[in-house]
């Protein structure tokens, strides 16, 4: 299976990020590649709104409104989440 992605269009959007191990985090994009083919661009930052799997964080000792790192491969799927 391909690892969704998606560019700066989406700087500035809310998205639903649902992970392989069932975590589910609001966010709203902060910084996303610029363009496809760069082999450094394999990620995007988040400002974390909510989550189901709060423990995931705790550790990180991560909170609600913290800006996040993931890797698009980490990435199951993502939807817009207006409102």
């Amino acid at each position: 299976m391909e690892s969704p992605k998606f560019g700066r269009e989406m700087e500035g959007r809310k998205l639903r990020l649902f992970f392989p191990d069932g975590g589910i985090d609001v966010g709203v994009i902060v910084s996303a590649p610029a363009h496809d083919d760069c082999k450094g661009c394999d990620g995007f930052v988040y400002d974390l709104l909510s989550t189901n799997k709060p423990a995931r964080y705790e550790a990180m000792k991560v909170r609600i409104g913290s800006a996040l790192w993931t890797r698009f491969e980490d990435l199951e799927k993502y939807e817009v989440a207006e409102g």
